[in-house]
């Protein structure tokens, strides 16, 4: 009775390119690139730059009148709190 061939394992023996292949997956297996840490890294960087950016620019309120009715005024300090 003949010996059942893998398949998957007869072709690796003989193709170099599949070998180097291999080799190199193996080689990342043992050393994972870790990219999250410099993702994480420039997201929080790209969040506080665009916060600061937001709170100086909405920090300006426009100056209300002297004789500006109770309604504008109200309507003023409700922005300036929000």
């Amino acid at each position: 009775m003949h010996k059942m061939a893998n398949l998957s394992e007869s072709g690796l023996r003989r193709s170099e390119r599949i070998r180097k292949l291999n080799a190199l997956k193996s080689k990342e297996a043992q050393h994972p690139k870790k990219k999250s840490a410099f993702t994480t890294k420039r997201i929080l960087g790209f969040f506080t730059n665009l916060s600061t950016v937001a709170a100086s620019l909405s920090a300006h309120h426009i100056p209300i009148h002297e004789n500006a009715t109770k309604y504008e005024k109200l309507v003023h300090r409700f922005h300036k709190a929000n």
